[in-house]
């Protein structure tokens, strides 16, 4: 696996010169779109090969399958552990709640009621 910066940092900016170059000579009239394309494809294999050389190797994809393995056996295990349910409390009889006294009176009318206590408005006189 290719840990150093340094090479990574190269294969991106060299991908990027052929890029560049190519879009240059193909705006320049020095090649032909066949020709750009070569160097397009060139800057993409650069790229690419240097992510190659990143990707792991067979062992250690073997070494990574074993690692996510043990974690999703691990997942697995506490997923099916379970505490035991906690005790319910002893069953208490309850009281039955007396409803609160109406501050409104029932033999009244609500229409009674509601405009006893609106203001009254007086119309004003014009001048």
């Amino acid at each position: 696996m290719n840990t150093n910066p340094l090479t990574e940092i190269g294969a991106i900016v060299l991908a990027v010169v052929f890029a560049i170059a190519g879009g240059l000579l193909l705006y320049l009239g020095k090649i032909d779109f066949t020709q750009s394309t070569i160097i397009f494809g060139l800057a993409v294999t650069v790229y690419g090969g240097n992510l190659a050389l990143k990707a792991p190797s067979s062992a250690q994809q073997t070494q990574i399958n074993t690692l996510q393995q043990g974690m999703q056996d691990l997942i697995d295990l506490l997923a099916s552990h379970t505490h035991p349910a906690p005790p319910t409390p002893p069953s208490t009889p309850t009281q039955p709640v007396q409803p609160a006294p109406s501050p409104i009176d029932p033999t009244v009318s609500m229409a009674a009621y509601s405009t006893s206590q609106m203001p009254i408005v007086q119309p004003g006189t014009q001048t």
